[in-house]
Order: structure tokens, then C-alpha cells, then sequence
């Protein structure tokens, strides 16, 4: 089974990551891709996260 990560703030998940990742499994051929969202967006140090 090809497993990938997909790694980022997702703050929020909006569709462009959405194509990104749907595009990344079909040109990678993988079986499984997860989301792994990072605790804090390096391009928003000062921005405190979405709710919800």
C-alpha cells in the first residue's frame, strides 16, 4: 500500500488544498493520502488559529 503525507497549516482546509493533494495521489499512484495539519503557519506566526 503507497501511503502520502500532506503537510501544512490548512487554516483553513480550502479547495486549493483539496487539488493539490487529489492531484498528488493520482500522479503518485498512491493508495492513501493523509492531511497532517502543523500546529502553527510559519507565514502567520502572529495569527492565532481558526475555529471550528
Amino acid at each position: 500500500m503507497r501511503i502520502g503525507l500532506f503537510g501544512g497549516s490548512f487554516d483553513p482546509v480550502h479547495l486549493g488544498h483539496l487539488l493539490v493533494a487529489w492531484a498528488a495521489r493520482e500522479e503518485l499512484g498512491l493508495d492513501r493520502l493523509f492531511f497532517v495539519p502543523a500546529a502553527r503557519s510559519p507565514f502567520k506566526p502572529d495569527a492565532a488559529p481558526t475555529a471550528g
